[in-house]
């Protein structure tokens, strides 16, 4: 006999009304950004009126009547979204009148994710995602349940941490260590992200005249760093000042998002938590990892550290998420923590290497950079647009992350390789400032691609490109390697090969 949730048919009144939909606080979630705007300008009216009702709604009522359809197009649209928890899967049905049903069989999930934020735990609400293979970064569904519900569907699902049976591994980062990994994976485009939709949005917001203000508290800080700073010019205090402030920002929605992790292995199933503020959880079914990505730059390759990601449907792809599996520890724990969370995971070494003699297929970006920058800096001195000093300053930031890309591109080229050991393919390769390693069963490669420039063809060396099996087409570029010998590792491992 099949158990399923109560549906409409089957209660009466109030309750039934909400028993077989999504938590109603989704209806908030259903309305769109301009209701929240519209909120703002509408309360300080109400507020100027002297809370005079009459003469509000006057004045007010189309912003009102605005609202009052904005809310209802949410209301019908949480309304005509319905689900049912089976024992063997998930039914959930939108569109008019129920037209169009998703059906999700529970052997298919790969992994299911949850986060609450601090109003979801208020009412006791989760926003679930359930992801199958072949989905993608795409969940299969996504609902806002109760939480009863949740627990519930964790039961059927079999996902229950706490479940007896299974040896269990755990593991759980130093907070030093956490913080060294938000400092590492911090940028200021990250914190200009964060904080460009208030700066766009202020004058809808907060008015004219606090936007106004703002500006001007923008201003007087340039000006006191600059005081504080009086060796350094204007341009460059407000850069200094600009740089850190959103470094910082990124760096604490980091160290927020990525709080209190941990992760767990038991039944052939990873548990893993984080989150301060919004509280995230994902179970993901080890078979269903594509692959593994142990990242490294610079810093992290001079002090021996790592951080180790995995590629999985539905992991990591809401809210600017890191697919993390090892945020950052010791090369020495990388190793046996791979072991412990990951077994299918092999240390395989490198046995075909990229040619060191071809210097100029791996510096030639940072090179190319330099000479812009220099030819640029050039040109505007000459053509008066800006101050001599300007100039050189710019020039002389311009150089850090071109100087740093050099240094790494110098680097890789003794890093770049492949290997191959009992069915695990591991590449070693460097995009930007980043080194990957990366790890993966043959199984799940797509196929590999060789090309030969013209020059490459003449010294008998390839370039190679691999494909993981994922609808986002991941890919991983080794360079001037030799061609031989990558036909015969390619070969050793059964991978199909385009030669182009």
């Amino acid at each position: 006999m099949t158990n399923t949730v109560q549906t409409p048919d089957s209660a009466h009144g109030t309750a039934g009304l909400f028993r077989a939909r999504q938590h109603p606080i989704r209806i908030l979630g259903y309305t769109t950004r301009s209701f929240w705007l519209i909120l703002i300008p509408l309360t300080r009216d109400l507020v100027a009126s002297r809370y005079d009702i009459a003469s509000w709604l006057y004045g007010s009522w189309l912003s009102i009547l605005t609202i009052s359809v904005i809310f209802l197009y949410a209301f019908f649209r949480w309304y005509l979204i319905t689900y049912r928890i089976d024992d063997d899967c998930i039914v959930c049905r939108s569109g008019m009148f129920g037209l169009f049903e998703t059906k999700l069989y529970f052997c298919t999930v790969t992994s299911v994710s949850s986060a609450q934020s601090i109003i979801n735990r208020l009412f006791r609400a989760s926003r679930v995602y359930l992801c199958c293979s072949g989905k993608g970064s795409r969940a299969a569904l996504r609902l806002t349940m109760k939480r009863s519900d949740m627990v519930r569907l964790f039961s059927l699902l079999g996902l229950d941490e706490n479940r007896q049976g299974g040896p269990l591994f755990c593991f759980k980062p130093k907070r030093s260590h956490l913080v060294i990994f938000s400092l590492l994976f911090s940028s200021s485009l990250s914190g200009l992200i964060l904080i460009a939709t208030f700066l766009l949005q202020s004058g809808k917001l907060i008015g004219a005249r606090l936007e106004r203000d703002i500006k001007l508290g923008l201003i007087e800080l340039s000006d006191n760093a600059k005081t504080l700073a009086d060796n350094l010019s204007e341009i460059s205090a407000t850069a200094m000042v600009c740089f850190f402030s959103l470094f910082s920002i990124s760096f604490i929605a980091n160290l927020i998002r990525h709080a209190s992790f941990t992760v767990t292995r038991k039944n052939g199933r990873l548990f893993i938590t984080s989150g301060l503020v919004t509280r995230r959880f994902h179970i993901l079914k080890s078979r269903a990892i594509i692959y593994s990505d142990a990242q490294q730059n610079l810093l992290m390759k001079l002090f021996g550290i790592c951080s180790v990601r995995i590629f999985c449907a539905g992991y990591g792809i809401k809210n600017r998420e890191l697919n993390v599996l090892v945020p950052i520890t010791t090369l020495g724990r990388v190793r046996s923590s791979l072991r412990l969370l990951f077994p299918q995971h092999l240390s395989v070494s490198p046995s075909v290497r990229a040619v060191r003699r071809n210097f100029f297929s791996y510096v030639w970006l940072p090179l190319s950079a330099e000479t812009i920058i220099l030819l640029s800096g050039t040109l505007l001195v000459r053509l008066s647009l800006f101050v001599d000093g300007a100039v050189r300053l710019l020039v002389i930031f311009s150089q850090i992350p071109v100087i740093w890309l050099f240094a790494a591109k110098l680097v890789s080229l003794f890093k770049t390789a492949i290997g191959y050991k009992d069915g695990m393919l591991r590449l070693d390769v460097c995009r930007l400032y980043r080194f990957h390693r990366v790890t993966i069963h043959a199984s799940n490669i797509s196929c590999v691609t060789i090309k030969q420039s013209p020059f490459q063809r003449g010294k008998n060396r390839c370039s190679l490109r691999l494909y993981a099996k994922a609808p986002s087409r991941r890919s991983f570029l080794v360079k001037n390697i030799p061609l031989d010998e990558t036909l015969r590792l390619l070969s050793e491992a059964g991978v199909f090969c385009q030669q182009r």
